[in-house]
């Protein structure tokens, strides 16, 4: 690990299930440059078997890095089990905000079907909320469950109704009832009006967490609330080391077929590149467009060797029911796999923001917040510093309209990356009464550091 503090200490929390911690969980590390740092820390089995660890490392109060591993319980004690952390992890202090609450989410190791939920804040009227927050256990394993969701949220997108958005509301409802434990419930209104950035920890991809909308009825009279990602200024991020906690944008490339050779043709897709070249260098100085890629080559060129800081994605996409997780964007000649990139950011090489546009029904959206593929890639192997997609099937002109939205307030407006991401959210909401009938502008899924903002 690099980092700047020496002086600051680094907490490690062991997390394991099936075990007991007699002298705590967590210890601090003070690390010394050149130097392994070692600490020990006793847990008790309490069965006979594999065993799943996670250690995480914490910095001024934000995760940094993980490392996970498994280890055989024997029935027979072990002296020692060494756990050696080899990931990069980035310690500069962020210049936006920090997250006022992390949603931990994970899948039991043994009980796939089985999710279990942890709240963590380092924020005084919070603090009270960490630990532990229930567990609920699904009929089937996530991506199952969801896979039908999906389905209702993609037809919503090409067949909006007049009053849909009521049927996405209901939905949202569902969500509550079906995935959120009591115990979390209950912490939510508490914490609902004190959170504004929240990050969600999850080894789970496959749940739309950004469209749970929360509901009771208090005395009697029932209370709705918005839909999380219209509350809270949201982002996610996978169970592997940590985001970047600043972004730099200094260098654009689009990847995308040319306009005129895009088959089946994209609409809106001359728009976007336009905007891409002529509007968003003049938002922010210093920003230089580079010659886009056209094809698959040029685009696994761009990630091998290209200096840029912001790859934009636009174009169609195919869904692989034999390999869903390695779904390929389409471009000139032929298809752009997650499994071809092997590039991995953050030594030499600045981490980049790369965002997806597939439009036009691709039903890649659904693989894009999936561990084995484009966010699993992008996010856990290549590290880059944001990923934005969408979860789910987007009409072409929203997505256009949610595309110039986001970066006007990233990179004009200087406003932290999750809530650009929110403000444009609204903003697509709002541009046509219709338009909230239409799930596009719930679609987007943002991965990483909620507080983020451009140097």
């Amino acid at each position: 690990m690099s980092f700047d503090d020496p002086g600051e200490p680094v907490k490690v929390v062991v997390r394991a299930t099936d075990c007991l911690f007699p002298e705590g969980d967590s210890r601090p590390l003070i690390l010394q440059a050149g130097q392994d740092s070692l600490e020990t820390l006793t847990l008790i089995p309490l069965k006979v078997g594999p065993l799943s660890l996670m250690a995480e490392f914490w910095y001024k109060k934000r995760p940094v890095a993980t490392v996970k591993g498994r280890i055989e319980v024997l029935p027979n004690p072990v002296a020692a089990v060494t756990v050696r952390a080899t990931d990069t992890a980035d310690l500069s202090d962020p210049d936006g905000p920090e997250p006022d609450l992390i949603l931990r989410v994970r899948i039991h190791p043994t009980q796939p079907k089985v999710l279990e939920f942890e709240l963590e804040s380092y924020q005084d009227s919070l603090s009270h909320l960490t630990g532990p927050r229930g567990r609920v256990t699904l009929r089937q394993a996530p991506e199952q469950k969801m896979a039908k969701v999906y389905e209702r949220l993609s037809k919503m997108a090409r067949e909006a109704k007049d009053r849909q958005h009521e049927a996405l509301e209901h939905l949202g409802n569902e969500l509550w009832d079906l995935l959120i434990p009591v115990e979390l419930q209950t912490a939510y209104w508490d914490f609902r009006d004190k959170v504004r950035f929240l990050l969600v920890r999850s080894s789970e991809p496959h749940i739309p967490w950004e469209i749970v909308k929360p509901y009771r009825k208090a005395d009697g009279v029932p209370e709705q609330e918005p839909f999380w990602c219209e509350r809270f200024s949201m982002a996610r991020w996978l169970d592997s080391g940590g985001p970047a906690t600043n972004l730099s944008v200094q260098k654009v490339v689009a990847v995308a077929p040319d306009p005129e050779k895009a088959q089946p043709p994209l609409p809106f897709l001359e728009d976007e590149e336009e905007y891409l070249y002529q509007t968003l260098p003049t938002l922010r100085d210093g920003l230089e467009a580079l010659p886009p890629c056209r094809t698959s080559e040029q685009a696994l060129a761009a990630f091998e060797g290209l200096d840029f800081t912001l790859m934009h994605v636009a174009a169609h996409g195919i869904f692989d029911a034999q390999d869903a997780d390695d779904s390929a964007i389409v471009l000139e000649g032929g298809r752009l796999q997650p499994s071809e990139i092997k590039v991995e950011f953050g030594h030499k090489r600045p981490r980049p923001l790369v965002f997806i546009n597939a439009c036009e029904g691709a039903r890649l959206g659904q693989t894009l917040t999936g561990l084995g593929g484009w966010a699993e890639r992008l996010v856990r192997s290549a590290r880059v510093a944001a990923f934005v997609g969408a979860a789910w099937e987007v009409r072409d002109d929203l997505a256009l309209g949610f595309t110039q939205a986001f970066y006007e307030e990233l990179l004009r407006n200087n406003q932290p990356v999750a809530e650009s991401f929110r403000r444009a959210r609204l903003k697509v909401r709002d541009a046509q009464p219709e338009n909230r009938d239409n799930s596009t502008w719930l679609a987007y899924v943002l991965y990483a550091y909620p507080g983020a903002v451009v140097r």
